[in-house]
This record gives structure tokens, sequence and C-alpha cells, in this order.
């Protein structure tokens, strides 16, 4: 990448993204279960391999860890925790690593200022966020109806953490689907994010509609 900033999500399986090579317990419903930060601390030679693996290429260059489906600021904590302890042996430089989490669980909006405080950037996970908001399954086309990313409640949730970001001079960033969406990449300038993660070949019309925005601005 060049000296481009790079941001390594952490293992985040469970859900739609099944590893039927781990051959894990099925799970009755495993949108609510084993998934994200909680199968990364119930995993720790996952999870160090991975962290040590990340923490040697900080000796050379910057790099930033993102921990997913993050609940609550005491998952947050403990994460942070274990990770140091992992590292700890490994040849790294911490200042070159950069830590942070994803929005994506309602509680986790709700501490929004404890976690960012703990952290060096956040992410919003779109695509989940409108599930566990809203109580819908988003593979589910009895309820797709429903899905529906322009929700006001869902923009109050981006709103708010967008701004308690910004009072903490934290990096805030949009990961899902809806970045992609036109008309979408405006509200979220609007909202005071300016960085979205959208499939490469959306990447030019995106850019696009951004610039349009400055200029309207301008």
């Amino acid at each position: 990448m060049h000296g481009k900033p790079v941001t390594f999500r952490m293992l985040d399986i469970g859900g739609d993204k099944p590893l039927p090579f781990l051959r894990l317990k099925k799970e009755a419903n495993p949108y609510l279960g084993w998934r994200g930060a909680r199968f990364l601390l119930g995993n720790q030679e996952i999870f160090q391999t991975q962290i040590r693996a990340l923490a040697r290429l900080s000796k050379d260059w910057n790099l930033k860890i993102l921990y997913p489906m993050i609940v609550d600021v005491n998952q947050m904590k403990e994460l942070l925790v274990a990770s140091k302890d992992a590292i700890a042996g490994t040849a790294h430089d911490l200042s070159r690593i950069q830590f942070g989490a994803m929005f994506e669980v309602p509680s986790a909006f709700l501490q929004a200022s404890e976690i960012l405080d703990l952290i060096d950037f956040g992410s919003i996970g779109s695509n989940d966020l409108i599930q566990y908001l809203f109580a819908i399954d988003r593979t589910n086309e009895l309820v797709s109806q429903d899905y529906d990313p322009e929700h006001p409640v869902l923009w109050s949730l981006i709103r708010s953490l967008s701004k308690t970001a910004r009072d903490l001079k934290k990096q805030l960033s949009i990961c899902g689907e809806i970045a992609g969406r036109e008309g979408m990449p405006s509200r979220f300038l609007d909202a005071g994010i300016k960085t979205v993660s959208v499939s490469p070949r959306l990447i030019p019309r995106v850019r696009n509609e951004m610039a349009r925005y400055a200029g309207v601005l301008a």
C-alpha cells in the first residue's frame, strides 16, 4: 500500500460469515451468538496468533487494528488488555498501532464516549447495525421491506456517534452496503463522516458524488 493507511479487521465470523472448517457447534441463532468480539475472546489461540502477526508488522509499518461486534466498554477493555498481553513477548512498536472498534450493536452506541476514550478510531458497521436496531433478519425476504437504511432512528444514532467522535477528536468511518447507495455519501458528509467503505466498482461514483457535494459547499 506504499504508506497508505491499512486497517485490519480482526477475524469476524458468525451469522452470514461462517467458517465451516473450524467445526464450531451449530447455533439456533448465530446472529445473536458466538461471533465477533465474543468469538475472539473465546478462542485465545486464534486471537493471539492474529494479533501477534499484526504486531510484528508494526516494526516497519503503521497499521490499524479493528475489533468487530463490540458490545460495551467492558468488552473493549478486555480485548485491549488481551491484545497487549499477547504481544508483550513479540517484537513490535506500539506507537505505530492504532486500535479501533466496530459500532454495529446498539448497546455500543450508548457507551460511545467511554469506548472511544479507550481507542483511536471507530467504524460504523451499517449492515449489522440496521439488523440489530430494527430486529430484522437482513437475509429474510419476508421482512426485507423493513430493512430501511433511511429510517430516521438510524440516522439519529449515526449523527450522535459522529458528534461524539468529533468532540473526542477520534476518526470515524462507515462500513457496509449503505455507503454505496446513491445519495448516501452526501448524507454521511452532512453527518460529519468523511470516510466510507464501498466495493471497488462503486468507488468512481461515490467519489464523484462527494466531489459534487464539496463543490456545492464551496
